[in-house]
């Protein structure tokens, strides 16, 4: 029996290269196959994840601040109900206490989720800002 690994074995380590690494780096790694041996290049492989793994930045978190409830306070409190789902008598108070200083609205969430709830804020009147 060969120790050779079989195409499907080879495929299968080509599909998780493309998913982890950027295109140079692959591009890089293709290259290194052809000049060293296997264990030489899984090494290596290793410590070019590892690097990428300290490299990555942390996801960031966004909150979103209600600065106005503008002239539509109505749409604002609606609004503010969809985007976070609380009572009226709740969100009523976040749209009362944004006239003199900024209110959080939404803590800790993606930027696409912190950016859906500035579209829905600003469709209403109301001034809104992701911090």
């Amino acid at each position: 029996m060969s120790t050779r690994p079989t195409r499907a074995k080879n495929f299968a380590r080509t599909q998780a290269l493309v998913k982890v690494f950027a295109p140079k780096q692959l591009h890089d790694a293709i290259d290194a196959t052809r000049t060293m041996g296997e264990l030489e290049f899984v090494a290596k492989i290793g410590a070019g994840f590892a690097a990428s793994l300290a490299a990555a930045p942390a996801p960031e978190r966004f909150t979103l601040f209600l600065l106005d409830a503008g002239p539509n306070k109505i749409g604002t409190i609606k609004a503010i109900r969809e985007i976070t789902n609380l009572g009226l008598k709740e969100a009523k108070d976040l749209a009362d206490a944004a006239g003199g200083h900024p209110v959080k609205i939404l803590e800790g969430v993606d930027h696409r989720r912190a950016k859906a709830g500035y579209d829905v804020l600003s469709g209403t009147g109301a001034k809104a800002e992701i911090g």
